[in-house]
């Protein structure tokens, strides 16, 4: 049991080992973006991009995200915006047409002063676009309002002209009775 084991190191030259510290030489690893050679350890995921070009790994995705999502209320909301805008239109129409059009005439500028108040306040955008979603039954009915409207008031106009109508031809036929009455009383 007294054997004893002798290691010997053997003599391996310095550079066929690899350093933790050198760029790979295979060529393989450059940055995608500037084409830098990239340090490689040899654990884990290759690295793509050098240090100038590598995001940050807590806000890159996330404040994407709320990008994305904030820009997608705005849009929403100014959608709901426009639906309400546009049924009043069609309102003003039946009251006053003149009233109408100059409302018309501000809504392009009213839009856009929507638009850059919901681009600042996402919370604002987020709720009058969540507000538009869970009024789907609402909106659909409104829709179909503002589509119904304008045919009423037409309808409306035709009929108030064939009252007027009926009356004028009601009346001419009262005048001609009344006439054909007095040339009896007259014999």
């Amino acid at each position: 049991m007294a054997d004893t084991i002798q290691f010997t190191v053997a003599d391996i030259p310095e550079d066929s080992i690899p350093s933790d510290t050198t760029p790979s030489d295979n060529g393989d690893l450059a940055c995608e973006v500037c084409g830098k050679p990239l340090v490689y350890a040899g654990r884990g995921r290759k690295p793509r991009f050098c240090e100038d070009h590598r995001k940050s790994g807590s806000s890159s995705g996330s404040a994407g995200m709320r990008a994305r999502r904030s820009n997608r209320d705005v849009e929403a909301a100014m959608a709901a915006l426009d639906a309400a805008h546009t049924g009043l239109t069609f309102g003003l129409m039946l009251v006053s047409p003149t009233a109408a059009s100059m409302w018309e005439e501000g809504r392009p500028s009213l839009n856009a002063r929507n638009q850059t108040i919901l681009e600042g306040d996402p919370a604002l955008a987020k709720r009058l676009a969540n507000m538009a979603a869970k009024g789907g039954t609402g909106a659909l009915i409104i829709s179909h309002l503002v589509a119904v409207v304008p045919v009423l008031g037409v309808a409306r106009q035709d009929m108030r002209l064939r009252r007027a109508e009926r009356m004028a031809a009601n009346a001419s036929e009262e005048e001609y009775a009344d006439t054909s009455f007095d040339m009896a009383d007259a014999s």
